[in-house]
């Protein structure tokens, strides 16, 4: 679970309906993570409270808006401090649950309010903010670009779908082609179940060509 996305539905109460941030906190984060080419994983910010991140390398929480004492406390324990790096959207903090204020978004984004771009700032306590108000600018290359940077393991040699665990990884590529896809340690066997065939033997990495669209599942063995 080097990459973890955190959904907050209490902060969507603060968004009208009707305005397309409020689906693009969920959706929209959710969708282009697929397509970075790193497996990734949700949970709720209430979740944090008895859940272990201490592998998580990339924490995405777009809708922070209503960030309350209560609220403030977990994310601090939690998500923030030493190499992690925290992707915002919008206005972070910018309610504390008894009023707005803008000025509180630079305490997580590291940069003012509406700050144009992508913005990202090295933070007291060792961690990355990754900042932009507008949603649109996460695509899923620069959320890969992201991922990458804060030394995540890369799986795939370019974007796709992704899904691994300790015994199976999962690939779906759109657009087909050659991709090489990098394992976080070695193995005794790599077999694709569709295709029942062994695609390589005591490797960390081995390379498929994909048809258009394609998706392929392989089976990890630790044994011979």
């Amino acid at each position: 679970d080097e990459v973890l996305l955190v959904a907050d539905p209490e902060s969507l109460y603060h968004v009208n309906e009707k305005d397309p941030k409020e689906r693009a906190f969920g959706e929209y984060f959710r969708n282009a993570l697929s397509k970075t080419g790193f497996p990734f994983d949700v949970c709720t910010l209430s979740d944090l409270k008895t859940r272990d991140i201490s592998k998580t390398r990339v924490v995405v929480y777009p809708a922070a808006i209503n960030v309350t004492p209560e609220k403030k406390e977990l994310i601090e324990k939690k998500i923030l401090g030493g190499w992690r790096t925290v992707v915002w959207c919008y206005a972070p903090g910018i309610s504390d649950g008894q009023s707005l204020d803008v000025r509180r978004v630079k305490d997580y984004a590291g940069v003012p309010y509406a700050t144009p771009g992508v913005s990202t700032t090295k933070m007291d306590g060792g961690w990355t903010s990754v900042y932009a108000r507008d949603y649109k600018l996460y695509t899923p290359a620069k959320l890969r670009e992201i991922i990458a940077a804060s030394g995540a393991h890369v799986w795939a040699s370019k974007p796709c779908v992704v899904f691994a665990n300790e015994r199976f990884v999962a690939v779906h590529a759109k657009d087909g082609g050659e991709i090489t896809v990098s394992l976080p340690r070695r193995y005794a066997r790599i077999t694709d179940l569709l295709a029942d065939k062994v695609v390589a033997e005591n490797a960390d990495s081995f390379t498929c060509t994909f048809s258009s669209p394609d998706t392929r599942l392989f089976d990890l063995s630790e044994n011979d």
